[in-house]
């Protein structure tokens, strides 16, 4: 539990047993958040009013309050690519910046509507009209709490550091635990909140082809084919695999949080294959 002076008074911070923010309390304000398995968070409750979220892979694409839905949204291939939000007002383009961040929402019209700026470090101000998208800096959720949700943690953009300490320790690379992108916040992207950047350069190369988290399935089902042929060794084969694994549920081992990680390993039992295709983190299991 941590206690922080917010422009809500002093906020006491409460974690459950996964190091997971699990709720903020100070007088006449209340949040809680829900997760599911895979460290995804499923529902928050801002001051009584409920968001539950529905995903594909790691990017979320409808919002719920119960059982009635209160937004759709269209995303692209790219974690944090949101397109446009439907809501009851009608349909919005997100349009971003070379970041991500949501920099102005138009309508069906083309017109702008609403414009955020930002800070260099997230802090966000906003014209025009009043929007319930919570898609901000860095394509991120601004809850209303005065936190952005990373995933794997919460980033405080007043204080300019993350809320908890990077649940990978010092495999980032940086020796303060709770830095965001070690200050480069002009030329790089935490959508994970687990390290610097996030884990981006997870890589196979087969038969000259380098395959990554932007390769298709149809292009890596064709390596893995390729790979059999010419009789390649098991633990090539099961690193084509397990690449395959972890596109398909949405993204690369960097957005991946440790549950779904170890699933993935136990399934292709690809382990030590694995650790050798970790281009830049040898120890990133």
């Amino acid at each position: 539990m941590k206690v922080l002076l917010e422009s809500i008074g002093t906020a006491t911070y409460s974690w459950n047993a996964r190091n997971q923010l699990a709720g903020i309390s100070a007088t006449g304000f209340a949040a809680s958040f829900a997760y599911d398995s895979f460290g995804r968070r499923t529902g928050k409750t801002i001051q009584s009013t409920t968001t539950n979220f529905v995903y594909d892979g790691l990017n979320p694409v409808q919002e719920k309050n119960g059982g009635t839905v209160t937004a759709n949204l269209l995303t692209g291939l790219g974690i944090d690519e949101f397109l446009t939000r439907t809501d009851g007002v009608g349909t919005s383009a997100l349009l971003p910046d070379a970041l991500g961040s949501t920099v102005a929402l138009g309508d069906g019209t083309g017109t702008i509507q609403t414009q955020y700026t930002y800070e260099p470090f997230g802090y966000a101000s906003q014209t025009g009209a009043a929007s319930t998208s919570s898609y901000k800096y860095t394509g991120r959720e601004d809850d209303g709490t005065g936190l952005y949700y990373y995933r794997a943690r919460y980033y405080h953009p007043r204080m300019q550091r993350f809320m908890s300490e990077d649940p990978v320790g010092f495999a980032s690379g940086d020796f303060n635990l709770y830095a965001f992108l070690g200050n480069n916040v002009m030329n790089d992207v935490d959508p994970f909140g687990h390290t610097k950047g996030g884990k981006q350069n997870l890589t196979v190369t087969n038969n000259g082809q380098i395959l990554n988290k932007q390769s298709s399935q149809a292009d890596i089902n064709a390596a893995i084919a390729d790979a059999e042929a010419r009789g390649m060794s098991q633990k090539h084969i099961k690193a084509l695999k397990a690449l395959k694994k972890v596109v398909r549920r949405g993204g690369t081992l960097g957005i991946c949080l440790d549950v779904l990680i170890d699933q993935v390993l136990s399934e292709i039992e690809g382990q030590d294959a694995w650790r050798e295709y970790c281009a830049n983190d040898p120890d990133c299991l």
